[in-house]
């Protein structure tokens, strides 16, 4: 019976997201089509390409164990992999260069894949030794539209855990779009954790690029267009970490656009990028003298550790970047630092890069901005702007601007050798209930004293029984309460399942900082599955109701095992989650359900600990 519940988990989530685009869909398991424990790809293959257009990859005795796969032209899917499940690379089988990834969509079009835990993993230790491993990813999408991912592990790849990328081909797209990823953990791949090489309009929301390690880039995430006519238009990373990457955190590389590319619109929201690898940036920003057009935005995210906050070779004739109420803190060397390879006779200048109300809160003796390598020759700064730039840093510290700007350039720093008297406080709101979607709010605020002219971080952990990614989406571990602002909200947002599961606890910490002072406890954060009745696992399963006759065609009885004589919600669900029928019943009434096709059903009560019951209806 608990097989049965796991099985289950797939309804809600399905329902939470709403991503049916059907009335109604033929469903299918693949183990169906003949799963084998030393090779499952013809079963998954053949699962994915049937008729059927849900496809559960349901958990077995032991892992999926699958060659490279390739899937053109691929329409109308839904694929869900249940809670568990691994989908591993074969041992041997990814020795080819090109096309030797776990799963490639060639054009795919309105494809959703669901994996809250779920993971696929590949043989990256055999890799190392291949020439080029950096091609075997664990997904590629390749002009692909309208996709959306969510909730898998992607791990230990030859290259990347997933790349966006394009046909060169003049007949084909050259782009993906409307590209939706989501609570995704992308950790020690190869090459990237994600690669985009030509997207429009993708969003990428709460995932984590983590121990990236292996050839170079080894990057959180790698922004890098190959030819001029791809596209990099309406890029949105939310809520994203990018830690303990071996290269950059964030890397935006424009080099092999120009300025007959579309310009660029590229925002990160909300970002902690932090500990990335040995004298790298933690985040980023070339461009190179092709001009790439358009702007890559950062608002409200925080650098950690690393060896410099901000820096790479970025002329003004290029994109501008543009950094919002962000916080960098503790790097071991300069927060802000330009490689300057320009000559007087280019007559290009660095610049195009501006900050405002960012705080710098660290403690060496480096500046704070600086310009690598410039001279005499150098040509210069142009359009780089430092709009309430606060440092806190008890050394005297300063900046080198190169020595040859122009009137567009602004120097606007405050320093404070010791940071002003600040009080911060959290609560955290109600508890995550799962049988009615209730999200949890995290409230920062800093006392009314306070110097509000700078923003002012504050990370924090979470341990406990909790999990990220099956309990609850995956948070970002940190908060800025804005430029100017006393309050800043997070939220935990509950993810739900059909398991009756015992209450969990978790516990929030806030960090201690020399930013600030809290007197504020740790929190508490409850996770159950329903507020008005207290979880038990040891309830017994099937005795709050029965329906009957099963399979069925006109008529469903409903027998209440308890409360008999009190009026009962009662929710149809079809095999894809869709709310089909909901009513109030007492314990004497039938549900006519001669209008529904045939099919795969399920029945819950809320009340009953949201006890969840199948059955088959047959047409007459």
């Amino acid at each position: 019976m608990k097989n049965t519940k796991r099985k289950l988990i797939l309804i809600c989530l399905l329902l939470n997201i709403g991503l049916s685009t059907h009335s109604y869909a033929t469903l299918v398991k693949a183990s169906t089509f003949g799963w084998n424990a030393t090779n499952a790809t013809t079963a998954f293959v053949n699962a994915i390409k049937s008729a059927n257009d849900t496809i559960i990859i349901d958990k077995q005795v032991s892992d999926w164990m699958i060659n490279p796969t390739n899937f053109d032209t691929l329409k109308n899917k839904t694929i869900i992999f249940e809670n568990g499940v691994n989908l591993v690379a074969r041992p041997g089988a990814f020795s080819s260069i090109y096309d030797a990834s776990l799963m490639i969509f060639y054009e795919a079009n309105n494809i959703k894949i669901i994996g809250y835990g779920a993971s696929f993993k590949m043989q990256k230790a055999e890799y190392i030794a291949y020439n080029n491993s950096q091609y075997r990813h664990c997904i590629a999408l390749v002009s692909c539209s309208n996709i959306s991912i969510y909730g898998l592990k992607l791990m230990d790849s030859g290259g990347d855990g997933i790349v966006i990328s394009n046909y060169t081909g003049a007949a084909y797209q050259r782009y993906c779009e409307n590209i939706f990823l989501k609570d995704l953990w992308c950790d020690n791949n190869y090459r990237q954790g994600i690669s985009v090489i030509s997207a429009q309009h993708l969003q990428v929301e709460n995932c984590w690029f983590t121990n990236t390690i292996g050839t170079a880039p080894q990057a959180g995430v790698d922004i890098e267009p190959n030819q001029p006519y791809e596209r990099l238009i309406d890029i949105v990373f939310e809520k994203c970490r990018f830690t303990g990457n071996a290269g950059g955190g964030i890397k935006v590389i424009p080099i092999s656009i120009d300025s007959t590319t579309l310009p660029m619109d590229i925002t990160f929201n909300n970002c902690y990028v932090a500990n990335n690898g040995i004298n790298r940036y933690q985040i980023e920003t070339y461009s190179y003298p092709s001009g790439a057009k358009g702007y890559v935005r950062y608002n409200n995210c925080m650098t950690d550790g690393g060896s410099y906050s901000v820096g790479g070779s970025k002329l003004v004739n290029g994109h501008k970047a543009i950094f919002n109420n962000c916080v960098f803190k503790n790097p071991t060397d300069i927060v802000i630092n330009l490689d300057d390879y320009t000559t007087s006779t280019s007559g290009i200048r660095n610049g195009g890069i501006s900050f405002t109300n960012c705080l710098a809160l660290y403690n060496n003796t480096k500046r704070y901005f600086n310009v690598w390598k410039a001279n005499t020759t150098s040509a210069g700064l142009d359009d780089m702007q430092f709009n309430n730039f606060t440092v806190i840093n008890p050394n005297s510290v300063t900046y080198n601007n190169g020595g040859n700007t122009t009137p567009n350039c602004i120097f606007n720093f405050q320093q404070f050798a010791l940071a002003p008297a600040t009080t911060v406080s959290y609560t955290l709101g109600d508890s995550l209930i799962e049988c009615n979607k209730t999200n949890s709010l995290l409230d920062f605020s800093r006392n009314a004293s306070s110097n509000t002219t700078f923003p002012i971080a504050m990370t924090y952990s979470i341990t406990n029984t909790g999990i990220q990614g099956v309990d609850y989406s995956r948070m970002k571990g940190f908060e800025i309460i804005p430029f100017g602002s006393y309050t800043q909200a997070d939220t935990f947002f509950v993810l739900a399942d059909a398991i009756t599961e015992i209450v969990k606890q978790n516990t929030i910490a806030m960090d201690t900082s020399w930013l600030f002072s809290t007197a504020s406890l740790t929190q508490n954060l409850t996770i159950s599955d329903c507020s008005t009745l207290s979880i038990n696992e040891n309830i017994p399963e099937n005795v709050f109701f029965s329906i009957y006759p099963n399979p069925a065609s006109d008529i469903l009885n409903i027998a209440f095992i308890n409360n008999q004589n009190l009026k009962q919600e009662v929710l149809i669900f079809n095999a894809i989650g869709q709310l089909i029928k909901k009513m109030e019943l007492f314990p004497t009434e039938q549900i006519n359900i001669s209008d529904l096709p045939d099919g795969l059903y399920f029945v819950r009560l809320p009340i009953c600990f949201n006890q969840t019951q199948k059955f088959i209806k047959l047409l007459n």
